[in-house]
Formats: C-alpha cells, sequence, structure tokens
C-alpha cells in the first residue's frame, strides 16, 4: 500500500508539497542551519566589504558547509554585485547575505551544498553618522554565555529576538545582555563606554559579536585621541560612564542618552574626531 503524500497546512489552507527551499522545507527554517551577514551601501559602495566576507567565511566553516574560504568569498563578491548593478542606483541601503544548507532531512544533513540568498533594502535616510540619541534597558531574562558559536552571525538568533522584543514592550530603543554580573553587548550592536580619552568594551571572550564596527572602532581609536580599551565591564562601569557609544555596521555610532535613569553626554567634543576619522577611512570605502 503506498504511504500518504506529505501534506501542509500553511495558515489553514492545504498546498501540495512545496518546491525544494520553500521556507517550511529549507533548514534554516527548520533548524536556524545557516549564516549571515548584514552589510551597508553608503554612497553606492559596500562598507567593511572585506571584514564583512571574513567572518561569513569564519562561519561557514564552523558550520561544515562545502567549499572553501577562496570560493566563498569570490561568489559573495559576484552575488552582492550583481543585485547592486541590476538595481536602481541606490545611495543608502541595507544588504543581507545568507547561506543555508540544502536539503531537508532532520538532525543530521542530506548535504553540506548551500544555497545562497541575497535581499537588499533602500534606507530612506543616511543616519550613519548621526543617528539620534537613544534609551537603553537590560534584558533580564537571559544570560548570553560565550560558546563555539560566539562572535559569528548565524541563522538561530532568536535570543536576539526576544531581546529586541523586550526593549519594545518596556519602551526603550536597544536593551543590554548580560553574563553573570558582566557586560556582553546590545541586542544589535556592540557597547563601547566613553571616559575621558578612554573607550572600554567587552573584550571577544565575554561572548559578544566580532563586530566589524566595532574592530574598525578599536583599530582606530587611537588616530582619533583615544586609548581603547577590551575589559570585563560591570553595572558600575556604564553608571560611571561619560558616554555610552553603539556601534553596529548598518546604523553606524548611536548615542545612548537614558539608561537606568541616568542621562549621559550626547556629542561629546571627542565624539566629532571618531566621526571624522570614519569619514576619512576605509570606513566609507568599499
Amino acid at each position: 500500500m503506498a504511504s500518504e503524500p506529505v501534506r501542509f497546512l500553511f495558515d489553514g489552507e492545504w498546498i501540495a508539497k512545496p518546491e525544494a527551499g520553500f521556507p517550511m522545507l529549507n533548514r534554516a527554517f527548520r533548524f536556524g542551519d545557516g549564516c549571515f551577514e548584514t552589510l551597508r551601501v553608503r554612497g553606492g559602495k559596500i562598507l567593511f566589504l572585506e571584514a564583512h566576507l571574513n567572518r561569513l567565511c569564519a562561519a561557514m566553516q564552523v558550520l561544515g558547509f562545502e567549499g572553501e574560504h577562496g570560493n566563498w568569498k569570490e561568489k559573495a563578491t559576484f552575488l552582492l554585485s550583481k543585485i547592486l548593478q541590476e538595481s536602481s542606483p541606490l545611495p543608502h541601503a541595507r544588504l543581507r547575505l545568507e547561506v543555508i544548507r540544502i536539503g531537508e532531512g532532520a538532525y543530521r544533513p542530506e548535504s553540506d551544498k548551500t544555497h545562497w540568498i541575497v535581499e537588499m533594502k533602500e534606507l530612506e535616510a543616511d543616519t550613519y553618522l548621526h543617528s539620534q540619541a537613544i534609551s537603553l534597558t537590560d534584558f533580564p531574562d537571559f544570560d548570553l554565555s560565550p560558546g563555539p558559536f560566539s562572535g559569528l552571525k548565524l541563522c538561530n538568533a532568536l535570543p536576539y529576538v526576544l531581546a529586541a522584543r523586550h526593549a519594545k514592550r518596556a519602551g526603550f530603543d536597544e536593551t543590554l545582555f548580560w553574563n553573570k554580573g558582566s557586560l556582553v553587548e546590545a541586542a544589535a550592536s556592540n557597547v563601547f563606554l566613553l571616559k575621558g580619552h578612554q573607550l572600554f568594551t567587552p573584550p571577544l571572550s565575554s561572548g559578544c559579536l566580532a563586530g566589524v564596527m566595532r574592530n574598525w572602532l578599536l583599530e582606530n581609536a587611537l588616530d582619533a585621541g583615544l586609548t581603547s580599551v577590551e575589559k570585563e565591564i560591570t553595572a558600575r562601569d556604564l553608571e560611571d560612564a561619560e558616554a555610552i557609544l553603539l556601534t553596529n555596521v548598518v546604523q553606524g555610532l548611536r548615542q545612548v542618552q537614558v539608561y537606568r535613569g541616568l542621562r549621559f553626554e550626547v556629542n561629546p567634543p571627542v565624539l566629532s574626531r571618531i566621526l571624522e576619522k570614519l569619514k576619512s577611512n576605509g570606513g566609507i570605502e568599499g
């Protein structure tokens, strides 16, 4: 007797078995079996492209995808260039490059081959260097512990979804992850504290993302007249900071104005030197 065909209900409607790669079948949907990079287009150019490709390749290697670094970089560069060339000229946009494992199966993959997906969304305004100051809170429900996937951007990002949801429901713009009383990162950003002429940020060993903008700021702080220090950061350190900066490659530098009932300095003079360095540096080149 022939077995019953696989059937699916999608929003209450019966549908035939979807094509391979359809969200209900692909492994990113089922298991978070993939990785991604979110890139910023500014002035028609992709910012920090090489840094993004290096981090993407590191994630693909951890996930055991088929291929080698050189081939992965070549394919990623081709796809990103293709979507930019074949779209209307966009001075400001966000690109998402996602790589997922091909096949269905259960936990054991059928293959290590990959699907590559590129998504582009136009950004209406350039807030890269002058974003509005924001409010900040804590995410108390989840300790973000370091592990083998720390520092990478994998498709299983549920803690960050829940943290962002928490911030929205509580009436804040962003929220912080902690681990046993030590700061890790924000839901969508790395965190820097400014005190005098020093910048402090948690080390990668804390479990924070190896952020592209984070790395740029660490490498270029000295040229802006600042000393950068990676160290364990406590709640007291945040309360004693003169300014709090959040960094990610899409939004650039954001300044925190309110945290735990405290108000922090916005647009301190030293920040202008950081922004000038960002403008004149590879930060706004391809």
